[in-house]
């Protein structure tokens, strides 16, 4: 009776390692999956933040091109007023 429990207990312990190394392996498993996301996270915020500067660049430089546009059609103007 005693022998019968013991084995019992002991097919009972067994089983519960295989499902704590189960819980281990998926636990370890999430936390990869989490850091590579996290990962991904970063590397896509940082590729947002140079899009950012990339735009306010574009910014400027098309202001500076409006300007410079502005003054040679003003230029122009005055040329073909001194023509005519």
């Amino acid at each position: 009776m005693l022998k019968t429990t013991l084995e019992e207990r002991e097919k009972e312990l067994e089983v519960f390692r295989q499902e704590s190394e189960s819980l281990k392996g998926q636990l370890s498993k999430a936390g990869a999956e989490m850091s590579t996301r996290r990962a991904k996270k970063e590397e896509m915020a940082w590729s947002l933040s140079e899009l950012g500067e990339q735009l306010e660049a574009s910014k400027a430089n098309e202001m500076q091109l409006k300007g410079k546009l502005e003054a040679v059609e003003g230029a122009k103007e005055a040329l073909e007023a001194e023509v005519k």
